[in-house]
C-alpha cells in the first residue's frame, strides 16, 4: 500500500512537471510566431518555403498584412503541433499513429496536385485540391482534438479557408502572374523534400 502511495505521489509530481513544460513550450510559441525570430530556428526549405507562400498570398489578397497573419498562424500552428508531437501527447489519442500517416499520406497526395497544376492548370484540379486540403484540415482537427484550445482551432480554420478559397486557387496557378509557376515549383521541390525526411514516431 506504502508503494502504491510512493508511485502515485511520482506519477502525479511526473505529470505536474511535463505539464509545466508543455505550457512553457507554448508561451515559447508566441515569441517564435515573429517572422522575423522564426526565420533563425525554422530550417531553410521550410523558411523557404513559407516565405513563398507569404509572396502568393500578398499578390493574390493585395495585402502585405493579410499575408503577414496567414504566416504568423501558420507558423504558431506549427509550433503549438510540434509541442504536442515532441511530448507524444498526440499518442494519448488511441488513432494517433494511424491519424498522422494518413496526414501524412495527404499532404504528398497535395504535393503531387500541386505539382500537376503548375504544369496544367485546370478547374477540375483545382477542386480536387480543394477536396484534399478539406481533409487534411479535418485530419489536423482530429489530431489535436482536445490538447489545443477552440483558439488553435479556429487558425486551422483561417489557415485552410484562406488557401483553399476558389480564387487564392486560381491566382496562384495562374501562368500569366509573372512569377509564380516558378514560385510554384520551388514549392513542390522544397515540399517534396521535407516529406522525404518526415518520419511518424511510433
Amino acid at each position: 500500500m506504502e508503494q502504491y502511495s510512493v508511485n502515485v505521489r511520482y506519477h502525479l509530481a511526473s505529470t505536474r512537471a511535463q505539464s509545466r513544460i508543455i505550457r512553457g513550450e507554448k508561451k515559447l510559441c508566441k515569441i517564435f510566431t515573429n517572422k522575423y525570430i522564426a526565420k533563425c530556428f525554422i530550417p531553410t526549405r521550410l523558411n523557404r518555403v513559407l516565405n513563398n507562400l507569404h509572396a502568393l498570398a500578398a499578390r493574390s489578397s493585395n495585402s502585405i498584412q493579410m499575408a503577414d497573419d496567414l504566416l504568423q498562424k501558420i507558423i504558431k500552428s506549427g509550433m503549438k503541433f510540434q509541442v504536442l508531437y515532441s511530448n507524444n501527447i498526440i499518442l494519448l489519442n488511441p488513432n494517433g499513429i494511424q491519424l498522422l500517416m494518413e496526414l501524412c499520406v495527404k499532404f504528398n497526395t497535395i504535393i503531387e496536385i500541386i505539382a500537376a497544376l503548375s504544369t496544367f492548370n485546370s478547374m477540375a484540379g483545382r477542386l480536387l485540391l480543394q477536396y484534399e486540403l478539406s481533409h487534411c484540415r479535418e485530419l489536423i482537427h482530429r489530431i489535436i482534438g482536445t490538447y489545443l484550445t477552440q483558439n488553435s482551432h479556429q487558425r486551422i480554420d483561417y489557415i485552410f479557408n484562406f488557401i483553399s478559397t476558389g480564387t487564392f486557387l486560381r491566382d496562384i496557378f495562374d501562368s500569366e502572374l509573372e512569377g509564380n509557376h516558378a514560385i510554384i515549383v520551388q514549392i513542390t521541390d522544397d515540399l517534396h523534400a521535407l516529406m522525404r525526411n518526415v518520419i511518424v514516431r511510433e
